[in-house]
């Protein structure tokens, strides 16, 4: 059973933006009252590529009213407009493992992840 669902930038290039994005985050999450949890989690530096960043949201599978999915969704997909980046919407599964579903893009459809996201 899917329990959790996040919302993550794609990439782990983020050095400039994370504080910006954390504020903006932070800032979008204070009214919701704790529903959206912040994730800003580096893996552990292991060679001379890029260690992995999760860097977004946290939130339980219910814990949206409709309306609020959407504003959700709406206010990453302004994110990833002004800061030239997409987002991942995925789900945790039962074994800890991640398994991103949808993209959020600057100009591309949130339709079906509104629907992921409200469908019972």
């Amino acid at each position: 059973m899917i329990e959790t669902v996040y919302i993550y930038v794609d990439g782990y290039d983020l050095a400039e933006i994370s504080e910006e994005l954390v504020r903006r985050i932070e800032k979008f999450s204070e009214p919701l009252g704790g529903i959206l949890r912040l994730v800003d989690q580096r893996g552990e530096i292991t060679s001379s590529d890029l260690p992995s960043w999760d860097l977004g949201i946290n939130f339980d599978v219910n814990a949206l009213t409709d309306e609020q999915a959407k504003r959700v969704l709406l206010f990453f997909q302004s994110l990833a407009q002004e800061f030239s980046r997409n987002f991942v919407l995925g789900v945790e599964q039962p074994t800890g493992l991640g398994e991103d579903l949808f993209e959020i893009t600057a100009t591309g459809s949130i339709e079906d992840a509104v629907e992921f996201l409200t469908s019972p």
